[in-house]
Formats: structure tokens, sequence, C-alpha cells
């Protein structure tokens, strides 16, 4: 029987709450897809919820605990990373390293960078963090999962069209970019746009917009973005079904009034989200000097 391949998820741990790990490793494992966990910092329960502690490990505790997982016989085992939230600086390079082990294991590995650094209020971790997680693992990523902000302040550019986003993307080393709060063509709506460099292709996903954003809902959609890709979904349907899901678990919680999403008692629409989110093609495809690439999938 064919063994489906782990994903390694490396981010923050929360004791209460569904963001970082408790939502990515939740929505990965819900569709079948089995996850092993890191933590970069382990924290109460959200900063916004109010003052927490943070627990860090320190380096050489945390470059240990890389050099263990580097030599273990299973890291075959592994299809895929995810690195969300770090810690400190120093566990950037630390996991550049793993990272490389994992891809020397299984050339094919699929590494999302959820670079999870700020948001339109500015930076929430340190700048050299921020620094560390653009200049060590950007570089390295298959797939990179950015909202505007942090898309904006990794690339040094100021986007203020979709179109602008597209022109930068088409020139960064990575196979696959979402750009999440990407400009919505709808009104009252809010959009998220993938560019595919393989089809040369990129479309934005639309849905209403929300009142307010709830934490957690960056660390579902990677995970579920990476889940669909892993499942074979073209690109374009990856983030369409990704997005709706996304969509389907907010709009439940903000019904429901939790103040963290409610992925336990509305999972069973992660698998099979029925929302409508609009999906439309932004500019033209890329052109190679055979011509135009080949058309995408058509969305089912």
């Amino acid at each position: 029987m064919h063994k489906t391949l782990s994903t390694l998820v490396i981010t923050s741990q929360v004791v209460r709450g569904r963001i970082g790990a408790r939502a990515s490793v939740f929505a990965l494992e819900r569709l079948g897809h089995p996850a092993w966990f890191l933590p970069t910092i382990t924290l109460p329960w959200h900063p916004g919820h109010g003052k927490s502690s943070r627990i860090v490990a320190e380096s050489d505790d945390f470059s240990a605990l890389l050099d263990d997982l580097k030599r273990s016989t299973w890291l075959p085992e592994l299809g895929a990373v995810i690195t969300g939230y770090l810690g400190a600086p120093h566990q950037a390079g630390a996991l550049a390293e793993l990272i490389g082990e994992i891809r020397t294991q299984n050339p094919n590995l699929l590494y999302c960078c959820d670079p999870v650094i700020g948001d339109v209020g500015g930076l929430y971790v340190g700048a050299e963090t921020a620094e560390a997680i653009r200049d060590q693992l950007l570089p390295l990523a298959d797939l990179m999962t950015p909202n505007l902000f942090e898309f904006n302040w990794l690339t040094g550019k100021e986007h203020t069209t979709n179109e602008a986003i597209v022109e930068t993307a088409k020139g960064l080393p990575h196979a696959r970019v979402a750009v999440t709060s990407a400009f919505a063509m709808m009104k009252q709506a809010q959009g998220t746009l993938l560019y595919d460099r393989a089809s040369g292709y990129a479309h934005l996903a639309e849905h209403r917009s929300f009142d307010k954003t709830l934490n957690g809902a960056g660390d579902l959609f990677s995970g579920l973005l990476v889940a669909c890709l892993l499942q074979g979904l073209a690109p374009e349907k990856a983030l369409q079904v990704a997005t709706a899901g996304v969509f389907e678990i907010v709009a439940q919680t903000m019904k429901m009034g939790s103040d963290e999403l409610v992925l336990i008692e509305e999972q069973s629409r992660l698998e099979r989200p029925m929302a409508m989110v609009n999906l439309r093609q932004i500019g033209a495809p890329t052109v190679t000097r055979k011509g135009v690439v080949a058309k995408p999938t058509p969305l089912t």
C-alpha cells in the first residue's frame, strides 16, 4: 500500500487557541496528510488576547534538536515542509540546514515559507527575525504565502495593484507565490492572489469581506493550500478550495461569536467547502520563446 508522505510544520505553539500549528497541523491531518510538528515558540495564548509569557529554546538546544532530526532515518517520510512564525532570528539558519538535508533525501520536497512577520500595523517580530526569514528561508522556498504587508516588506516594494504583485512575483525564484489580502475587484470583498510559474498564470480568489480579521486564518490557509497541492490539484483549483475552506471557518467563527477559529466544531467544512469563491485570471500569462504557456486545468 502506498504510504502518504508527511508534512513537517515549524511554527508557534499555543496552549489555548487555534493559531499557528493548532490550525495548520489540524487542517493537514483532517485532509489525510500526516504531520510532524516542531515548535519555534510556546505561548499560553495568542498575544492579542493579552499579556503572555514566551518560551523559546536557546540556540544550542534548538540546533541540537535539529541535528537529531537531520540524522534521523525517518526524513524520507517527509514530502513537504511549512515554516511560519519564528521565535528568534537564530532559528532561521538552523532551519535552512534542516530543509537542505530533507531536500537531499527527497528532491521533490515542497517547501512552503509562510513569513509570519507583520500586518498593516507593521512588524510584530523583531527586524532581525524578519530579515533572517527573508535572507535565509525564503530563497529556499517553492511556495511563499505572505499577506500584502509582508510581501511589500520582503520585496522592498509598495504594491498598489494585483498586476504589480504579479510582476514582482515573476521576478522571484519561487515556483508559486500566494499573497493574501490582495486587491479584490468585487465590492465589499477580499482576495488572495496566486502566481504559478509553471503555467505562467496568476489567479485571484475573491469572497465577501469580514468586519474583522481572526487570528490563525493565515496559518489555516497555508495548511489547506499545501494539502490541496499535495493532493495534486491544479494551482488555481488549490487556491479556490483553500480560500473557500478558510472563508467557511471564519464565517462560522464569527456567526458563533467565538474568539478562536471553530476548527473542531466545523471541521467537515475543510474537506468539502461549499462557499462561493470567485476565481479570475489576472493579467496575461507568461510568454516564453516558444510562445504562450499551456492553459491551466479547467475548474470542475
